[in-house]
């Protein structure tokens, strides 16, 4: 809703020169072509679930390309389309198609929006006169934020189309008479691709040799401890997956990227949601990556992996959150946070403390005939939204104290292990800018 417009369009020709394409569930890839750079994704497009095939098919053949690029004021280029001879290509879907897709879905509940606001409304006023009234309050509220929250991603895509639909249109005009160019190369570039196919068998199988040789083992001087083993190689297509795992009484949405790299079948976990990045591996892309040098009957969980593309470590302490202290496998696994997880933790664990202390004051505390009374029950509350922040905090506290103090525990001690392989430094000192907790 808040990104920013881009400014014009311009078509690119040429040859793909270089490709970085993520897992297909995720559908993010940077291309290279005409010496530069542009950002996109297919996930949204219209023929989402082929699309990154063809990125790759254009990539790998050299095939001539003409993308349609819109520009933003930055000089950031985002792929709108892009067509080959000899290929499929990337077709958005019609911005007039996805905002009248998103107005239908939205008309249904504006009437309902509605009707739960009139009646939040009306029962306001009338909260002190009884439970009754404030279990209605309470439920008026609640499913008016429920619809709120349904009607804003459709509300954001609709206002994003619309503000961008001039350019748009503009692109979609150019994307059809980039097709009927296309059409007229197809037959003398569909004789290249076989021959194409061949060398690159001969080049996937001399790549997989030398991936099995880059592999090195890290060796583990500390008596008692976990062995690690770093692998270097180059990434195939990750297989990307998504799901809900326990954390306690709650669920984490969790996104598992999955790949083969010398010899061993290894498994990357990182949460989904606000405040967490999704990492961005790309079929063929160097890297590194440090795992338990024990081998598993499944998929073994990497610890830490350096894209040596971009620079970027990518560190799985999600994921290892959902093993237990007391767990026989806890001492495999890392520590569950880091200080930038437990800020972010804090901070929505304050909000949501301020909002319910303060609601709860007003349903049950507030009495306008009675301003004394009104303010002994503001102090209890809080002191209760007080005593929520004390328990998020110390445990913390307490936590980090101990650490720097030289009583770490077996997951802190790997933990440090595995950041000290990485060169990031202290485990309790900010990560830098190139290294994401995942």
């Amino acid at each position: 809703m808040f990104q920013p417009l881009p400014v014009s369009i311009e078509q690119l020709e040429g040859p793909i020169e270089r490709l970085r394409l993520t897992a297909a569930a995720d559908g993010r890839f940077i291309a290279w072509i005409a010496g530069r750079q542009v950002h996109g994704s297919t996930r949204d497009a219209f023929n989402a679930p082929f699309a990154w095939q063809a990125l790759q098919r254009m990539a790998l053949n050299a095939l001539p390309v003409r993308m349609g690029v819109l520009v933003h004021a930055d000089g950031r280029r985002e792929a709108h389309w892009a067509v080959a001879a000899g290929s499929a290509g990337l077709v958005p879907v019609p911005a007039a198609l996805e905002r009248r897709f998103a107005r239908a879905q939205a008309m249904p509940w504006l009437p309902v929006l509605a009707l739960w606001s009139i009646w939040s409304a009306v029962a306001m006023p009338q909260a002190h006169a009884g439970l009754g009234w404030i279990l209605l309050l309470l439920i008026a509220l609640g499913g008016t934020a429920g619809i709120v929250a349904m009607l804003a991603p459709l509300a954001a895509t609709w206002l994003r189309h619309r503000r961008r639909q001039p350019l748009r249109a503009a692109s979609e005009q150019n994307l059809v008479h980039a097709i009927a160019a296309m059409r007229k190369q197809h037959r003398a570039w569909s004789r290249r691709l076989r021959s194409a196919a061949l060398r690159r068998s001969a080049r996937d199988a001399a790549r997989a040799l030398q991936d099995r040789e880059w592999a090195q083992t890290l060796a583990d001087a500390a008596a008692g401890t976990i062995a690690l083993q770093r692998l270097h190689g180059r990434l195939p297509m990750p297989w990307s997956s998504q799901g809900l795992h326990g954390e306690g009484s709650g669920m984490l949405l969790m996104d598992d990227y999955r790949f083969a790299l010398c010899g061993r079948y290894l498994s990357l976990r990182a949460l989904h949601g606000p405040g967490y990045p999704t990492p961005f591996l790309a079929m063929g892309d160097r890297v590194e990556v440090l795992v338990p040098a024990q081998e598993r009957a499944e998929a073994d969980s990497v610890y830490a992996l350096r894209n040596l593309e971009d620079g970027r470590v990518y560190i799985a302490h999600g994921a290892f959150r959902l093993q237990a202290g007391g767990d026989p496998a806890g001492e495999h696994a890392l520590t569950g946070f880091t200080a930038r997880s437990y800020r972010l933790r804090g901070a929505s664990g304050a909000s949501v403390a301020l909002v319910a202390t303060t609601l709860c004051y007003f349903v049950f505390g507030f009495d306008p005939d009675e301003a004394g009374r009104s303010l002994e029950r503001a102090g209890f509350f809080a002191a209760v939204f007080l005593a929520m922040i004390a328990a998020i905090v110390l445990p913390y506290a307490w936590s980090r104290r101990r650490w720097r103090s030289g009583r770490a525990n077996a997951r802190e001690r790997l933990t440090e292990r595995v950041y000290a392989a990485l060169g990031l430094g202290s485990p309790l000192a900010p990560l830098p800018a190139y290294a994401h907790d995942v």
